[in-house]
């Protein structure tokens, strides 16, 4: 009796008062609640014990502190009055849309209602069955049955109706009566508000496609600390195969190999790109000769000079010894860097051998160099 004393006390003094349906609200009804609307309830409990609701056990004025920091209960949320249930729904809006940040007392119901109506309807698209006057009466009353499915819905969508609340204060329609359009003034601005709503729509996707291709700071650490911890666990790969190495026999002279081998490797690439830029010059002076070739014609068609002939025959001359270089020379330099390469290879995969093979390998390499060195010239 004395809680039912104090929730009278303080539905009153809000200044708002709001009248209880005369049926039993459905979660105080004799038989209890379904498993349906257990399970909504569950859902909606958790969904208001978690940031940025976190909801105490007593809602309280906005302007108040709370009493309790403890999470809200089934049994705390099922004791609500309808007006708490209402303050509990615009905290959620609230939270949608922060135009909706108003303190119920000081709105009448009627107003409340209304303003609840529309920001649910026509800027979230809630969907639902009951006729509009019946749906605002049950909001007048704090009723479950019409507050528990709309702050389900919401709270399970609570980020994609906050995207469609920021979007709908651009893009929703201005309700202009039909004859005010015969005004030339009004039927311009409402043109410009129409192209300024598609400006709108297409900067807001370039964005949200800009935002969905960065890559997050996160990210970007997380693959730094990735590659640092690789890079460490190479060196000790390094390290410890130098040091198991470094005492062998033969270690000095299959170092030095190697080496070599990495040379031949790189100016093998070398080879590789000058070819590539060969064929691309003899590429462009074909395209040339075929201008000039065109030139040359209509020079003859217009003055008969004979003697262009000659000239023609030279940048043949020219282009020929060009293409003979790029198709014949340079893949016969490429194949001798091979076999060399090939050759070095097969060296590496024999196994380590005695001091007198050693020199009989480097003999045979100093060999092979003179005979690179008498190649290059």
């Amino acid at each position: 009796n004395e809680r039912n004393c104090s929730r009278a006390d303080n539905t009153a003094s809000t200044g708002a008062v709001l009248r209880r349906p005369a049926r039993p609200f459905p979660h105080r009804s004799s038989s209890g609640p379904t498993q349906a609307a257990m399970g909504d309830i569950h859902f909606i409990v958790d969904r208001l014990n978690e940031p940025p609701f976190s909801m105490p056990l007593s809602l309280v004025a906005f302007d108040e502190k709370p009493p309790f920091s403890m999470p809200l209960s089934l049994v705390a949320f099922d004791e609500k009055s309808p007006f708490e249930l209402l303050e509990i729904v615009n905290a959620v809006i609230r939270e949608i849309s922060a135009e909706h940040a108003a303190n119920l007392r000081d709105e009448t119901p009627e107003a409340t209602a209304t303003r609840m109506m529309d920001f649910l309807f026509k800027v979230l698209n809630y969907q639902q069955s009951l006729e509009p006057e019946h749906f605002k009466t049950g909001l007048l009353h704090g009723d479950p049955g019409i507050l528990y499915p709309a702050l389900g819905w919401m709270l399970e969508r609570r980020s994609e109706l906050t995207t469609r609340a920021y979007l709908a204060r651009f893009l929703l329609n201005v309700e202009i009566p039909e004859h005010m359009f015969g005004d030339d003034e009004i039927l311009e601005l409402y043109q410009q508000h129409k192209d300024l709503q598609e400006q709108f729509k297409e900067a807001h996707k370039a964005s949200e496609q800009s935002r969905s291709q960065l890559i997050s700071p996160a990210e970007i650490k997380k693959a730094i600390v990735q590659m640092e911890e690789d890079k460490e666990q190479l060196e000790r790969k390094v390290e410890a195969l130098h040091t198991k190495l470094h005492g062998s026999d033969g270690f000095e002279p299959m170092l030095r190999e190697v080496g070599a081998l990495r040379v031949e490797q790189d100016e093998q690439l070398k080879l590789a790109e000058r070819m590539k830029e060969q064929r691309s010059h003899a590429y462009q002076a074909e395209q040339r000769l075929e201008q000039l070739s065109r030139a040359l014609a209509g020079k003859k068609a217009e003055a008969g000079v004979s003697d262009l002939g000659r000239l023609l025959q030279k940048l043949e001359a020219e282009v020929a010894a060009m293409s003979r270089r790029a198709h014949e020379e340079l893949p016969r330099a490429i194949a001798q860097r091979q076999q060399r390469h090939d050759e070095l290879q097969q060296v590496l995969s024999l196994p380590a051998g005695s001091e007198s093979d050693t020199r009989e390998m480097l003999q045979h390499r100093q060999g092979l160099q003179r005979a690179i060195r008498e190649l290059e010239v």
